[in-house]
């Protein structure tokens, strides 16, 4: 083989084994960036989802104590209720009491 012929194979191969570190050091930044945005998409998403969590809890709270209100109106019906029919009974029982004992 001729010198010249030797050195162009030579300077080929630097040229190549160059190319090839740098699209290594290229894929590896690739694979960086991708694996930074594919946690911060899933940092995002974990945010939204515990936002809407914490919204769903906050109404569902809010429900609850608006039917613990409505319960605790109703108990309070029906013990009034209660009170003013056991004072009729207590009123009849006493005009009872009198009527047998007149």
């Amino acid at each position: 083989m001729e010198p010249e012929s030797i050195k162009v194979i030579r300077t080929a191969e630097a040229y190549a084994e160059q190319k090839e570190k740098q699209a290594a050091a290229e894929s590896e930044e690739l694979l960086r960036q991708a694996r930074e945005k594919a946690q911060a998409d899933a940092d995002a998403m974990v945010a939204g989802a515990r936002q809407q969590a914490e919204q769903i809890i906050s109404a569902a709270r809010s429900e609850a104590d608006t039917l613990v209100q409505k319960a605790v109106a109703a108990a309070q019906q029906d013990t009034l209720a209660l009170k003013e029919a056991a004072n009729r009974r207590k009123e009849a029982a006493v005009k009872l009491i009198i009527s047998e004992l007149a």
